[in-house]
């Protein structure tokens, strides 16, 4: 048997009190819920009305809540994947990720996109992303570059394995780790045309 709800009245037995709640209970009988109206719970209540919601129960209540309290739309699959394509695209065209940071990337849209933070459909800015590269400076330089391929990271504690096989690799020029930050707005484009 699976969970079931309950919604249930109680009275309280201090008070004497009507307690209103909804209750998740599991095939033990137990479970947690939320006291809807009344006093507290404190283990002194009398049940007095107890009724388990069916999917009817269910579809009408989510009926009349989502008429009042709508979620906000989720997007589309499509538009998910399109989403990611595009993002995929921009972190290919600067050529500074390696595969393992693109990955790392989608990944952290994902769960920044499931806190509910990054949605461009909103024309808010997307939360800071942060990646670490390694510059060099050769002996007799003043300069900092990059040497070879342009890799980033996003886990600092690769980048810190990747600035100490670089440092043994090539002892005679001295290296650093830099973060960048990389911040996207998203912002309407005017085109002139009418709306």
């Amino acid at each position: 048997m699976s969970d079931r709800i309950v919604i249930d009245v109680c009275r309280d037995g201090w008070t004497k009190g009507l307690q209103l709640g909804i209750v998740q209970v599991d095939e033990n009988g137990s479970g947690s819920g939320y006291r809807l109206h009344g006093p507290k719970y404190n283990g002194s209540s009398t049940p007095l009305l107890k009724h388990e919601l069916d999917e009817r129960d269910a579809a009408e209540i989510r009926k009349f809540l989502d008429e009042v309290f709508p979620l906000p739309k989720q997007p589309s699959r499509a538009e998910v994947l399109r989403e990611a394509a595009d993002a995929v695209a921009a972190l290919i065209a600067d050529g500074e990720h390696d595969p393992d940071c693109l990955v790392d990337e989608l990944r952290l849209m994902a769960a920044a996109a499931a806190q509910g933070e990054n949605d461009t459909r909103k024309g808010e800015s997307a939360p800071p992303v942060v990646s670490y590269y390694i510059a060099s400076r050769l002996p007799g330089s003043d300069t900092w570059e990059r040497i070879g391929v342009r890799f980033s990271w996003q886990s600092r504690e690769k980048a810190d394995e990747k600035l100490a096989a670089i440092r043994e690799r090539l002892p005679h020029a001295t290296h650093r780790l830099i973060t960048r930050t990389t911040v996207v707005t998203d912002a309407p484009t005017e085109t002139g045309d009418a709306e």
